[in-house]
């Protein structure tokens, strides 16, 4: 008898959790908007990068590429970054945590760690932000040669 009214609870609360479709979309995966703040998603602003790819050339493995991405908000309100990522944990941004006034500049800091690369080299960042597409990316991308191991 208990296991059947567990089974019973289990069901329930299943089926009553998979109704909810006005917060579904937070759970889907892939989804671009979970976890984005309301003001975020309803506040929408425009952002302009002076460049969205940099291309480091040649480094050796081992080396760290530091790159500054410059980014001005164009729009009429507020530009917040929520949230920003590097495609692996060789890549890491730096990212400003206030919100950035219309027709404010700020920086995105990107650095690249090459230890353990080698070869061709694309990585991205991805920042949650509140604009049109919520997500915006910048790109590096270059050639990690192998250290030289003799001594």
């Amino acid at each position: 008898m208990q296991r059947a009214i567990f089974i019973f609870m289990c069901l329930s609360g299943l089926v009553l959790t998979s109704c909810d479709n006005q917060h579904s979309i937070f759970f889907k995966k892939g989804n671009p908007y979970a976890g984005l703040p309301n003001t975020i998603l309803k506040d929408t602003t425009t952002v302009q990068f002076a460049e969205t790819e940099f291309k480091f050339g040649t480094i050796k493995e081992g080396d760290k590429v530091e790159h500054i991405f410059k980014l001005k908000n164009t729009g009429p309100k507020s530009l917040i970054i929520a949230n920003a990522w590097g495609s692996c944990g060789c890549t890491v941004p730096d990212y400003p945590k206030d919100p950035i006034a219309p027709g404010a500049e700020s920086q995105v800091k990107v650095t690249f760690n090459s230890t353990g690369k080698k070869g061709e080299q694309h990585k991205s960042v991805t920042m949650q932000m509140n604009t049109i597409r919520h997500n915006e990316e910048v790109f590096l991308s270059g050639t990690v040669t192998p250290k030289d191991d003799k001594k």
